[in-house]
């Protein structure tokens, strides 16, 4: 009987010990930051959580990455990061301006991503009806390796919708691959709008690159 009671007492013990061990300090920093354009400053926006760009930090010499998902407007946060040394990189439909950035993160920290967009989109209404928007998209492919495939505009009474997800919209999608496209504009009608209804408008943009990312203009509002 003695000798059970010696064998639980142990048990214990080293349970309690293997809780100390363990019990390490959770990840308390946060690191936030945006993916900007290197030569405008403004941020490049993408898909989101759907086909949107990923940062990726990878701490010392470790392959395992910590991802962060961007928002539709380039941001990105986490709140569960550990202090040291890491090197950072973005995916999305841009180039990295330099090579693999590194940090040091000793506290809570805000960091800009320098990219070069695929394609700069900018879109504006130039007419509208109570059920149709004539949308001009203007375009301008930047990386000269690259091929402007496809291009468009996609519309929601939901934010920020892309070429994937449009709640209560649709999407138009022009393949001008075979027109060799660089800058310029074009107009896109939208129809089948409903009226007293708010309209979130994107122009929409792909190249040759791979990840088959999109680039998207900062949304514009519509009330019809």
């Amino acid at each position: 009987m003695k000798m059970k009671n010696i064998l639980c007492f142990l048990l214990i013990l080293l349970s309690f010990n293997g809780c100390k061990i363990d019990n390490y300090a959770e990840p308390d920093l946060t690191v936030s930051g945006r993916i900007i354009d290197s030569e405008t400053n403004t941020p490049i926006e993408s898909g989101g959580s759907n086909g949107g760009a990923i940062v990726k930090f990878y701490q010392g010499s470790s392959a395992q990455a910590l991802l962060f998902k961007t928002l539709p407007d380039g941001s990105f946060t986490n709140s569960r990061v550990f202090a040291g040394s890491y090197r950072y990189v973005a995916e999305g439909p841009f180039q990295i301006a330099t090579d693999t950035p590194s940090i040091v993160i000793k506290a809570s920290t805000a960091i800009d991503i320098k990219t070069i967009p695929n394609v700069r989109l900018k879109a504006s209404v130039v007419s509208h009806t109570d059920t149709t928007a004539v949308i001009k998209v203007e375009y301008e492919k930047v990386p000269a390796g690259q091929k402007l495939v496809r291009l468009g505009v996609v519309w929601s009474n939901v934010i920020h919708p892309n070429v994937f997800t449009f709640t209560g919209g649709n999407s138009i999608t022009e393949n001008v691959q075979s027109l060799n496209l660089t800058t310029g504009e074009r107009e896109f009608t939208i129809s089948k709008l409903k009226s007293n209804t708010k309209y979130y408008i994107r122009a929409s943009a792909l190249t040759n690159a791979p990840g088959n990312y999109y680039n998207y203009s900062t949304q514009i509002e519509l009330q019809e």
